[in-house]
C-alpha cells in the first residue's frame, strides 16, 4: 500500500488505497450474501458496529486537535449521528426507516462540519469511511428486499472494471476546496455504486 507518515509517525492511506479497500469490502459483502453464508440482519448490525468505531476515531481526533476548536453544534450532530446507530432492525420496514434516519444524520453533520474540521486529512477519511458505509448498507437493502440474492453474469466483470478505472485514479492531497473533494470522492464512489446496481 502507498501511505505517507503522519506526524507522530502514524500511516496516513492514502485516497486510492481507500477506494481500493472499499471495493474489496463490497465485494466480499456481496459474495457472503450470494453464498448464503451471512444474514442481512446481522450483517447491519455488524456495518453499524464498524461505521460507529470510525465516529469514535473522529471524535477522539476532534478532541486531541490542538490546532482548532470544533464548536458545540458540530459536537451535537456528531453525537446525534451515533444515536441512530443504535437499534436493531428485524424487517426491512424497520431498516428503511433506519437507514433514512442515519443518512439524514450523517448529511446533516457533514453539512455542519464541512467547514469547522479544518483537519483535511480527517475530513478525507470521513469521507471515505462514510461512502463506503452507504455503499454497504445499499448492500444490505438489496439482500433484504431480494427473493436470491446472487452475483448476476457480468457483476465480476463490472467489479474488475471498477476496480481498473479506480487504479487509474489519482489525487492530489489537496489542503484546501474541501468541498471539491467530496465532490471527487462521490464520483469516485459512484464507480462501485453503479456496479452495485448490477445486482438488482
Amino acid at each position: 500500500m502507498n501511505t505517507e507518515t503522519a506526524a507522530g509517525g502514524k500511516p496516513v492511506y492514502s485516497d486510492k488505497d481507500s477506494l481500493m479497500n472499499a471495493h474489496r469490502e463490497i465485494q466480499e459483502l456481496a459474495l457472503l450474501f450470494s453464498l448464503g453464508k451471512a444474514e442481512a440482519v446481522d450483517k447491519f448490525e455488524e456495518i453499524k458496529n464498524e461505521f460507529r468505531g470510525s465516529i469514535q476515531k473522529i471524535r477522539r481526533a476532534l478532541n486531541e486537535a490542538a490546532d482548532h476548536a470544533v464548536s458545540g453544534p458540530v459536537l451535537l450532530k456528531l453525537d446525534a449521528l451515533e444515536l441512530t446507530l443504535s437499534g436493531n432492525a428485524d424487517s426491512v420496514t424497520v431498516f428503511e426507516e433506519q437507514k433514512s434516519k442515519l443518512l439524514a444524520a450523517l448529511l446533516a453533520f457533514e453539512n455542519e462540519a464541512l467547514s469547522a474540521i479544518r483537519n483535511h486529512d480527517l475530513w478525507r477519511t470521513f469521507l471515505h469511511e462514510t461512502e463506503k458505509f452507504k455503499l454497504k448498507l445499499e448492500i444490505v437493502r438489496l439482500r433484504l428486499v431480494l427473493k436470491k440474492f446472487e452475483l448476476k453474469e457480468g457483476y465480476e466483470s463490472l467489479m474488475k472494471d471498477v476496480r481498473d478505472k479506480l487504479e487509474g485514479l489519482t489525487f492530489r492531497r489537496r489542503r484546501t476546496a474541501t468541498a471539491n473533494f467530496k465532490a471527487e470522492m462521490s464520483e469516485a464512489y459512484g464507480h462501485i455504486r453503479k456496479a452495485i446496481a448490477g445486482l438488482k
